[in-house]
């Protein structure tokens, strides 16, 4: 099952979340981000195999699009904030902002899809190390 990739380059992007109409910036926590969309297209002959040219049809529509996160340093408040949503099954717009050329890519209706738990351990319990996954089927590049 092959899925098409997308790399965001942290360094030069803003990272943003909205709930209950408030924008949370993450953007300092953000260690990397991936972008996955199960959506391709393929040739096929028919039933017949008399095309010649192959007939496009289109797999992984039905599937979500998924946002990964990987926090370093994400601050405790956040980390509940983002494991409440998970529980209460929230819906949020999560915003990437290239701060070189403005260009966005809001991800409409996002739900939190695993529960966000702490990968790696460290030494205060203000900060965390999270991954979570974001899962949507509308995403838009402006």
């Amino acid at each position: 099952m092959s899925e098409r990739k997308y790399a965001l380059r942290t360094s030069l992007c803003d990272f943003y979340f909205s709930r209950n109409g408030e924008d949370y910036d993450l953007t300092a926590a953000v260690d990397s981000a991936a972008f996955e969309d199960p959506e391709r297209k393929h040739l096929t002959r028919g039933s017949s195999g008399q095309n010649s040219t192959g007939l496009i049809y289109t797999e992984g529509i039905k599937d979500p699009k998924t946002l990964t996160v990987v926090f370093i340093g994400l601050s405790a408040e956040y980390a509940a904030l983002l494991a409440d949503m998970y529980k209460e099954e929230e819906r949020t717009d999560f915003k990437i902002i290239d701060r070189k050329t403005g260009q966005m890519r809001s991800f409409k209706d996002a739900i939190v899809s695993q529960k966000p738990a702490q990968a790696t351990m460290s030494e205060g319990a203000e900060e965390q190390n999270v991954q979570v996954i974001f899962e949507c089927f509308t995403v838009e590049d402006k």
